[in-house]
């Protein structure tokens, strides 16, 4: 996570917009980032007899040695040209993306051998917030580090320590304990075999659709927020700080979750996740120049992080109680393909910009853009991951009005007229 931050969308989207890149720019390389991680389904069955922790130290190993041509923007901007060092930087992220991908197969199963089922929730908030701290300790110093507008030495620098702490994340493999068996060579399906059962087993699919339609308007618009915010004149300082947001959220509410989750399951975070996010979402149309909207963009961030990571701690938590242990490829499966959503969404928020790009309509207190229509449709769109959340095997679990209830009962118990209420 030290390293993602230093080398992450956001960082990268500051130094593509320093060299003149736009929206189509910012979605070709998040597809870099994320879509190449299907290229994990070619190593799902070397993971089963070669063991998880040898494609992923190999995987990530791999991509330090494929980010390294990075280091040369900073160095030859301003020399070369500047479409020259933005497809430098696509390129290279491509690449570290892929040679990762070959490593995530064994991330998932890993995690689901150590985590013992009775406990994930608490495991998996303590986890990520530790990721998050991690984060958010390198994104405030590297938002200090840039400042009001980065020179290309403060990239070069910042670039530098992510790939060294890259290099540990690869050796830290290491140290972890692998405890499922490893298969003989000749009992192993092909990667081929494996995709066919997959999708020939009818009790991924609830999951499957529900994981696509929550990540479509996930990463629909979150590439263009940085682009929007420089338009309107934000640093590169308050951006990051901005960024540094969603750490907080994480580290704030993540461990809470966890509790919550293993005490009433999955279905009221999911239940009030898609909700909130659909909010959030919509209230990004409010943002502007103003020092209101600044304060606007910090309280969005912290509240997406909040209920995005709710609602991802459920899914993997529902992830590792549902998909069947003895078929680890299912996990990896569905995960990839999560990610290479991830990548393509945004040519559909880039092609909603283009199509909306004469868009102006002024309204008292409001002047209506292109990117408030993209915001409009993204909120509109988590509603139906809200729809096909009933399709999941949650019924059995605690309804989200029920939570709330058992949740706010405390609080209301002292404050009229909901006292009258809770007493009753």
């Amino acid at each position: 996570m030290a390293g993602s931050a230093c080398i992450s969308p956001s960082i990268l989207s500051l130094a593509v917009i320093k060299l003149g890149g736009d929206e189509i720019h910012l979605s070709i390389m998040q597809f870099a980032w994320l879509a190449p991680l299907v290229f994990g389904l070619i190593t799902l069955p070397i993971a089963e007899y070669k063991g998880k922790k040898s494609i992923l130290t190999f995987g990530y190993s791999l991509g330090v040695f494929m980010i390294l041509p990075i280091m040369l923007v900073p160095k030859y901007a301003g020399i070369w040209t500047d479409n020259v060092c933005i497809w430098l930087i696509i390129l290279s992220i491509g690449l570290m993306s892929i040679a990762n991908a070959m490593g995530i197969p064994g991330w998932f199963p890993l995690l689901q051998d150590n985590i013992p089922r009775r406990l994930s929730g608490r495991f998996l908030g303590s986890f990520r917030t530790s990721w998050q701290i991690s984060n958010l300790i390198m994104v405030i110093a590297v938002s200090l580090y840039l400042g009001k507008e980065a020179q290309w030495h403060q990239f070069s620098i910042v670039f530098l320590i992510g790939i060294i702490y890259y290099i540990g994340r690869a050796v830290s493999f290491y140290f972890v304990e692998e405890t499922m068996p490893v298969k003989p060579k000749d009992q192993v399906s092909s990667s081929w075999a494996m995709l066919k059962d997959f999708c020939a087993d009818k009790t991924v699919r609830p999951m499957f659709w529900y994981l696509v339609s929550y990540a479509v308007p996930l990463t629909l618009c979150e590439s263009f927020k940085i682009k929007m915010l420089k338009d309107f004149g934000y640093s590169d300082g308050v951006i990051l700080g901005a960024v540094a947001m969603i750490n907080v959220g994480g580290i704030i509410s993540l461990r809470t979750w966890g509790r919550l989750a293993d005490r009433y399951g999955n279905r009221f975070i999911f239940g009030l996740s898609h909700i909130a996010m659909s909010i959030v979402t919509f209230a990004w149309i409010f943002v502007g120049n103003s020092l209101f909207s600044v304060v606007l963009v910090y309280i969005l961030h912290f509240s997406h992080s909040i209920f995005n990571g709710g609602n991802y701690l459920a899914q993997s938590r529902y992830l590792h109680a549902e998909m069947p242990a003895e078929k680890p490829s299912h996990l990896s499966i569905i995960n990839n393909i999560s990610f290479v959503i991830w990548g393509i969404a945004p040519f559909g928020g880039a092609a909603i910009l283009y199509l909306a790009k004469d868009l102006n309509i002024s309204l008292p207190g409001l002047n209506f853009s292109d990117y408030d229509l993209l915001y409009i449709i993204t909120a509109v769109l988590f509603l139906i991951p809200h729809r096909l959340r009933r399709k999941l095997s949650i019924k059995h679990e605690t309804p989200t009005m029920q939570v709330v209830s058992i949740l706010v009962r405390p609080i209301a118990y002292n404050i009229p007229p909901f006292n009258r209420l809770t007493r009753e």
